[in-house]
């Protein structure tokens, strides 16, 4: 998708990638009491901003508005949202696996090739993509949900709220849970929105701390 939007070859290396298994209930009913859903988003995104242009590409779960086109794709529904300057956002939806799906693709490609009806597969043809250096992810602005497992003591709240400031992060709220099956205390924190190397900055300075008894979660938080 990112090649035949902006004319990219390839790169698979270059995806920022997150699996859904670190995923809690408690992470959905958090997010469901905030106002988000969950979802595994792919995302890619021209950065202009330097001497050449670069192509930030992340596939990783996000929080998803519950007014957003995205946040009500379920089951084997699949989503494409498109921003264009003039255009502004285009939604295409559509069946995106199971049987029948997945043969309909693959006998719409058989019958192209039988009558020779072949196109280039990303508009151009490949030698003619243009290969774009990764863009860095630190300046991205937003927001995201970060979750802890902490210790059940004094001073836990205070050594995490120390390293968010030192790192210049701004905290719009903190949810404390009860004890998890790891017998741990979930810890919730959505930051005011700020560049994405501040949370990053943060979770470094708490880095083994005997504070946090499991390595934290980090969603981005799909912006409207």
């Amino acid at each position: 998708l990112a090649a035949i939007a902006f004319g990219s070859r390839i790169d698979f290396a270059a995806v920022e990638t997150a699996g859904i298994a670190r995923i809690l209930a408690a992470d959905i009913a958090q997010a469901d009491s905030l106002g988000y859903v969950i979802r595994l988003i792919g995302m890619a995104e021209e950065d202009k901003t330097g001497d050449a242009p670069r192509l930030f590409q992340r596939v990783q779960p996000h929080l998803v508005p519950f007014d957003h086109p995205l946040a009500h794709v379920d089951g084997a529904t699949n989503a494409v949202v498109a921003e264009g300057n003039y255009s502004g956002r285009l939604l295409f939806q559509g069946a995106g696996a199971g049987d029948g799906p997945t043969a309909s693709a693959v006998v719409a490609d058989l019958i192209d090739i039988a009558r020779g009806d072949i196109g280039a597969p990303f508009s151009v043809p490949v030698a003619e993509l243009e290969s774009l250096a990764p863009a860095a992810t630190g300046h991205r602005m937003g927001s995201a949900y970060i979750r802890m497992t902490v210790a059940d003591r004094p001073g836990v709240l205070a050594e995490i709220a120390a390293a968010m400031r030192d790192a210049g992060v701004s905290i719009e709220s903190l949810i404390q849970k009860g004890r998890s099956e790891s017998q741990g205390v979930l810890l919730a924190i959505v930051p005011h929105e700020g560049p994405e190397s501040a949370v990053t900055e943060a979770l470094r300075l708490l880095e083994g701390s005997p504070s946090l008894t499991a390595p934290p979660l980090v969603m981005q938080i799909l912006s409207d």
